[in-house]
C-alpha cells in the first residue's frame, strides 16, 4: 500500500525552549512553598498538565491532487499508535479565487459507508469560513474543535460546502469514473480512508458520486505517550528536591 506523505514539525529546540519557560515558572512556584504547604505540589501537577501540549507532535497526511468536484466529501479517520487530536485540513475549492467558502464539518462514530443519505447519527461539529485559493490550490478549513481520535477508533468526517454557495463552486477532490482514485491512505499514525462524494449545497442532499477521495491535508496531533509525561514529570520532580536540599 503506498504511504501517504507526513510532515512531522515538532523542531526540538521548540519543544526544549517551551520547556524551559515552564521550569523557570515552576522554579518561582516552588521558591513560595514555604508561605503555603501544599503549594510545590500543585505546581508540579498542573504544570505537567502544561507542558503536556508542548510535547505534541504536528503532522500532516497528504493525499492526490484534486480532478474533479465540486460539492462535498465523506473520509473515515483511524489513529494508528497514539490518540489523535485533527486540528485542521485543506483541500481546494471551485468558483471564484479569494472569495468565501462556508463548509459544515459532521462527525460520526464508526464509518461513513452506509450512512451519506441522511443526517440522522451525525454531530454538526461546526461551521468553517475560508477563503477559495483556486481549483488546485489548497485553502484551510481549521478547526475551533478539534477531532479526537482514540487509538484504533475509527471516525467518520464529511466535509460539505453550503449555502450560500451554489452547485459547482464546493469543494474538489480526486476520481473519476474512468480513473478511479486511490482510497486508502495511511502513514505510521493515521489512517485515511475516503470514496464518496456528493454534489450540490446541501448537506446529504445532491447526487453521490463514488469512487471519488478527499484530496488535500489533514493536519493533526499526536497526543503524548504516558512515557513522554513520565519523563517531564521526573525532570519537575528533580527540580522540586534540588529546590528541598537547597
Amino acid at each position: 500500500m503506498p504511504l501517504a506523505s507526513v510532515d512531522h514539525n515538532c523542531r526540538p529546540e521548540k519543544l526544549f525552549a517551551n520547556i524551559a519557560r515552564w521550569l523557570v515558572r515552576i522554579e518561582f512556584a516552588c521558591s513560595l512553598q514555604e508561605k503555603g504547604g501544599n503549594l510545590m505540589r500543585k505546581a508540579l501537577l498542573s504544570s505537567v498538565a502544561a507542558l503536556a501540549p508542548l510535547a505534541a507532535i504536528s503532522a500532516t497526511i497528504s493525499t492526490a491532487p484534486a480532478n474533479n468536484g465540486s460539492g462535498g466529501i465523506f473520509m473515515d479517520l483511524t489513529a494508528l499508535a497514539n490518540p489523535l487530536y485533527v486540528t485542521s485540513f485543506a483541500t481546494p475549492f471551485s468558483g471564484t479565487t479569494g472569495t468565501e467558502a462556508h463548509v459544515q464539518v459532521w462527525t460520526r462514530a464508526g464509518t461513513y459507508v452506509g450512512f451519506t443519505a441522511s443526517s440522522d447519527g451525525w454531530t454538526l461539529l461546526e461551521t468553517v469560513t475560508t477563503t477559495r485559493q483556486g481549483t488546485t490550490v489548497n485553502a484551510p478549513i481549521v478547526l475551533a474543535n478539534p477531532i479526537a481520535l482514540q487509538v484504533s477508533q475509527v471516525r467518520a468526517v464529511y466535509l460539505q460546502c453550503v449555502f450560500p454557495e451554489t452547485t459547482g463552486t464546493g469543494i474538489r477532490y480526486t476520481g473519476t469514473a474512468a480513473a478511479p482514485p486511490q482510497t486508502l491512505w495511511e502513514n505510521s499514525d493515521i489512517r485515511l480512508f475516503s470514496d464518496t462524494a456528493r454534489t450540490g449545497f446541501v448537506p446529504f442532499g445532491g447526487t453521490s458520486f463514488t469512487p471519488r477521495c478527499f484530496s488535500g491535508d489533514v493536519n493533526y496531533e499526536v497526543v503524548p505517550e504516558p512515557a513522554t509525561l513520565a519523563v517531564l514529570a521526573a525532570a519537575l520532580g528533580g527540580l522540586a528536591i534540588r529546590r528541598r536540599n537547597r
